[in-house]
């Protein structure tokens, strides 16, 4: 059992925290939103008193109508984050976080209390705008005298129910999926979810069998995922046992929790700890701050096109998403398809290729926790590196950012709203970490050109044809006569338009390096993409207080065409904090 318990047994407006102490029984688990009102937590100064007695008319409305549901299905203890972890004490909420994973994953049934955006709201007393709209049918029925039918309009939405408060925050989505049941108390009806079906009030046909719903019953096969040879998608569809695997499952769900809300920064590794332990235990994997070892090249190619903010406290490694406040939301309404790893899932990183080695790697931890929270980082890498300045591609290099159409390589493979191919073939997409405070009303960036000027420009061997090619190739070969960027002093003298100055900060890209992760190619086997290939870089920024050491700074698609990823690349051994 988890450490501390409410124990609501019988009908008595008294209840005590229990500390279970070896205890063995059944408990109820609550998933809710706290609200930013006054909370009603265990602290240091009460915890003595709450295990004395707890009055239930003292406790929010979440609270009670909780333990009412507990009561009525006949259990006897009930668990609540607020209550069961002293909120105070640095040691409890780091231990207790750390068994997030068990407290869920064991629990009898977790209340999903949806409809409510925080504790004061409640979940079982007001009205539901669908019993309003209902009207009602009369008629007898033999040996039962007077009965009454409510009739009222069907769920569109039943399946989906993204719009809930309780769906919004980070912490709830590993608490909803390590759940084995639940019961959503949604603001239209309830609803019953476990790992084969969910079944709604308004119709007892069990949902997620059909196409639809593959991408939103995640609960489905997650704590069991080797009974994905019985879902009916797979026996549809053989090819979709892939997205059952533990990794293939963890990107799905980790696109679902960065569009979520958290409360505070530091939270970021720890509100999805559960969900990391679990899929690790699943494939014995290797966890390294957000990230997987046995898939890191493609963990390390995340971007976000400068949504992200710096922090002050130290959150996690730069080559980690985690080291970042994301603000995903920004320019939604321009890339609606944005996701961290949008531009690599279903790709691979061609191994038989030169492709970037770890070597060793380190995780300073702030507790005893290695999916918690982090104190420092670092990762040694080998591979092929090349300085910003010394890029030879022709094409002015493009960055991608969250207030524009971004363009890509691959932007056959999207065919999504806001995503653009590029000016050229041998043109190289960046994608800043943070924003580099352009201005998002000059136009003048959107001509911001960081390669030599036209007449400075040397022809590539091949290269010309290339340009026109409508999709990027793999193509054998090496550049005839290798051109570098100007200085980066001099690239912004010799822009174009003489306003990017102004709105361009050279120092960002002062002592920046691309570092090669891998090139990626297709999953799968349609022979019309497989002779698609793209180059992921990690842009890097030396650290001057550390001799030899790096962070990241961003992402860069490197087209490979005419020897562009081959000629003036070094081999490189590198440490990345």
């Amino acid at each position: 059992m988890p450490t501390r318990v409410l124990d609501v047994g019988g009908h008595s407006s008294t209840l005590r925290l229990v500390i279970t102490d070896g205890l063995k029984a059944d408990w109820v688990a609550l998933s809710h939103c706290w609200g930013t009102t006054a909370r009603f937590v265990t602290t240091k100064g009460n915890i003595d008193d709450y295990a004395q007695h707890l009055n239930l008319t003292d406790l929010p409305p979440t609270f009670q109508d909780a333990i009412n549901v507990t009561r009525t299905l006949g259990y006897k203890y009930l668990w609540i984050d607020s209550l069961c972890i002293i909120q105070d004490s640095h040691g409890d909420w780091t231990r207790e976080a750390g068994q997030m994973q068990r407290y869920y994953k064991h629990a009898i049934l977790t209340i999903n209390a949806d409809s409510a955006a925080g504790d004061h709201e409640g979940f079982l007393s007001h009205a539901r705008q669908s019993d309003r709209d209902a009207f009602c049918i009369p008629f007898k029925a033999n040996g039962l005298g007077p009965c009454q039918a409510y009739i009222r309009k069907s769920f569109r939405n039943s399946l989906w129910h993204e719009e809930s408060p309780l769906s919004q925050r980070a912490w709830t989505l590993q608490e909803d999926l390590l759940s084995p049941r639940t019961i959503h108390y949604n603001a239209g009806e309830l609803n019953w979810e476990c790992q084969k079906h969910r079944i709604v009030e308004s119709d007892a046909t069990p949902l997620g069998t059909d196409d639809a719903a593959f991408s939103v019953l995640n609960k489905r096969h997650f704590l069991k995922p080797e009974t994905a040879a019985e879902d009916p998608l797979v026996i549809r569809y053989p090819g979709f046992r892939y997205h059952f695997q533990p990794l293939e499952r963890w990107y799905i769900l980790f696109e679902d929790y960065c569009r979520r809300e958290i409360t505070f920064n530091s939270d970021r590794l720890p509100a999805i700890a559960g969900l990391a332990r679990e899929l690790s235990q699943q494939g014995s994997l290797t966890y390294m701050a957000g990230l997987w070892k046995e898939d890191l090249h493609t963990s390390l190619a995340w971007s976000v096109d400068s949504r992200g903010e710096s922090v002050e406290k130290y959150l996690a490694p730069s080559w980690s998403w985690a080291s970042l406040k994301i603000n995903v939301h920004w320019g939604s309404n321009v890339y609606p398809a944005f996701e961290l790893y949008g531009k690599v899932r279903n790709w691979l990183p061609d191994l038989e290729l030169p492709h970037a080695e770890c070597l060793d790697y380190s995780l300073g931890l702030e507790g005893d926790d290695p999916y918690g929270r982090l104190r420092s980082g670092r990762l040694r890498l080998k591979g092929r590196m090349l300085s910003f300045a010394d890029w030879a591609g022709k094409s002015p290099t493009h960055f991608n950012t969250y207030w524009r159409n971004v363009k890509s390589h691959l932007y056959w493979y999207f065919r999504a709203p806001g995503v653009h191919p590029p000016d050229a073939l041998d043109q190289m997409i960046c994608s800043l970490d943070v924003d580099p405070g352009f201005d998002d009303e000059d136009e003048s960036y959107d001509q911001l050109d960081i390669s030599p000027k036209t007449e400075q420009k040397k022809s590539i061997e091949a290269g010309e044809q290339a340009q026109h090619d409508p999709l990027p190739q793999y193509i054998e070969g090496t550049l005839a006569e290798s051109v570098s960027n100007a200085s980066l002093s001099d690239s912004i003298q010799n822009c174009e338009t003489d306003s990017v100055a102004a709105t361009w900060d050279p120092s960002v890209l002062n002592s920046v390096y691309l570092f090669q992760i891998a090139i990626f190619k297709p999953y799968g086997n349609d022979k019309n993409h497989q002779s698609k290939r793209l180059c992921y870089a990690l842009m890097l920024k030396a650290v001057d207080t550390t001799p030899g050491a790096f962070r990241r700074v961003g992402l860069a698609e490197v087209p490979i065409i005419t020897g562009l990823a081959e000629v003036g690349w070094e081999k490189s051994i590198i440490n990345i904090l």
